[in-house]
């Protein structure tokens, strides 16, 4: 994906993290010394740790799981680089010896494997094979390659070619997360606005310190095979026959819940060399997710007083796109907030300013 498509998809949940910190932009920092601030990240750290060895201790694989990802990463100051707490390791190895059998944590053994870690993933394997996610296969394409088993890396990208769906993992991890953290007393990065900003806004600043960093942490469990996927379909595919699978692979991202991969997926598709007509539908079909993005962003960026009342906080968000998924959840918020789900007939997508 290009870096401008990846910013596009990670507008929404940057806009979480801004909402925190919306009402005094120029100012939230300066009246928090260093030291202070430091000790206060120091005590978030410290409560994830425990709610991730509180979590760990029930012996759960998914929970071991979680916990792993929710353990914060400490700065080596040596190498200058963050490194997981052996803790973690700990924890995500016991998950994947117990929990195999689990789709979520079977993919992330595979792909501890892929980068260099313990390859005993008979049992991960086994759970993939079971699985007709297009995503599932495409992992399973890459450890065959890996293991310069053509054969069934062959097999494994046929059966992603033409898989009934493409799998949606992050709003498992999304909702595993919320519920692992809900409840729990959540120390603040930056106290001193907490209470200004709870007058105009609605909800807790605690909350939306947790969504954000819960965002943050499940984007980086997340991995959706979309550089498998391009690498089999790429632009300008001349084989007709692989063209129109490739085509069913892609639909599939199209229909997924996630924004990231339903835009991945049309844009390739587009590229494809669609019928006029066809090309209209996907062009249509991304004006309609384009629509969602931007309202959704707007209404969870809105720290307007007067609409306190009906803003939906993002901790309910949250939990809808755990729920639900990505997409669904962002049409709930424009129904929750009375706003049409599809986009009026002059409306445009605004302009993506230039990366540079």
């Amino acid at each position: 994906m290009a870096v401008r498509e990846q910013g596009m998809w990670l507008m929404l949940l940057l806009a979480m993290a801004t909402t925190a910190n919306a009402q005094s932009s120029s100012g939230d920092l300066d009246g928090t010394a260093p030291e202070e601030l430091l000790i206060q990240v120091q005590a978030q750290n410290q409560a994830r740790m425990e709610q991730a060895r509180k979590l760990a201790s029930t012996g759960e694989p998914l929970k071991l799981y979680v916990a792993a990802g929710l353990a914060p990463m400490s700065l080596d100051l040596k190498s200058g680089q963050l490194r997981a707490e052996p803790d973690a390791q700990v924890w995500l190895l016991e998950a994947i010896a117990k929990g195999s059998d689990a789709p979520l944590i079977a993919a992330t053994a595979i792909r501890r494997c892929l980068d260099g870690g313990d390859c005993a993933v008979e049992a991960a394997a086994r759970t993939l094979q079971a699985d007709a996610g297009a995503d599932a296969q495409l992992l399973l394409m890459r450890w065959g390659q890996q293991r310069g088993d053509q054969a069934g890396a062959e097999e494994s990208k046929q059966r992603a070619l033409n898989a009934p769906r493409y799998d949606d993992k992050l709003r498992v991890i999304i909702r595993l997360l919320d519920e692992a953290t809900a409840g729990m007393v959540w120390p603040l990065v930056q106290p001193r606005q907490a209470a200004q900003w709870e007058q105009a806004n609605n909800g807790w600043y605690a909350e939306h310190e947790r969504v954000a960093t819960l965002f943050s942490i499940a984007l980086g469990m997340w991995q959706p095979e979309l550089k498998a996927a391009f690498a089999i379909c790429p632009d300008g595919a001349s084989d007709i026959p692989r063209r129109e699978q490739c085509r069913n692979l892609l639909m599939t991202m199209a229909d997924s819940g996630s924004m990231l991969l339903a835009k991945a997926g049309l844009q390739r598709l587009a590229r494809m060399g669609p019928t006029p007509e066809e090309a209209r539908q996907l062009a249509e079909r991304a004006r309609e997710l384009d629509w969602l993005l931007s309202q959704s962003t707007q209404f969870l960026n809105n720290n307007d007083p007067a609409q306190k009342a009906s803003t939906v906080e993002p901790q309910v968000y949250m939990r809808w796109f755990g729920e639900v998924g990505e997409i669904a959840a962002m049409r709930r918020l424009l129904q929750q907030r009375g706003e049409p789900v599809l986009p009026p007939v002059s409306w445009e997508p605004p302009p993506i300013p230039p990366s540079h």
